[in-house]
């Protein structure tokens, strides 16, 4: 599965060319991804990565990247059993 992250000027310049190009390249090579623009393409996307830093997520970026990929994980029944839930403290059950 390929993770697509943003870089923030792009939520700025509204600009998904360099991930149109990877999902181009995906679809072709018959790949999932994961386009996160989709999912953190927030008002306040500034508060998902570390301070100063306009590529690198923090913890609470870092936790829907977590979600979205343990989910499509289980939907792709690419995970150990196909009836995992994770409970509202991150643990598997």
């Amino acid at each position: 599965i390929l993770l697509i992250y943003p870089y923030t000027e792009q939520f700025i310049n509204v600009s998904t060319s360099p991930q149109q190009k990877l999902k181009k390249l995906a679809n072709l090579n018959e790949i999932s991804y994961i386009d996160l623009m989709d999912y953190i393409n927030f008002e306040n996307f500034e508060d998902y990565y570390l301070g100063g830093d306009h590529v690198h997520l923090n913890s609470a970026g870092y936790r829907i990247v977590s979600n979205l990929l343990f989910d499509k994980l289980n939907d792709e029944k690419l995970l150990f059993s196909n009836d995992l839930k994770i409970d509202d403290n991150d643990i598997i059950i």
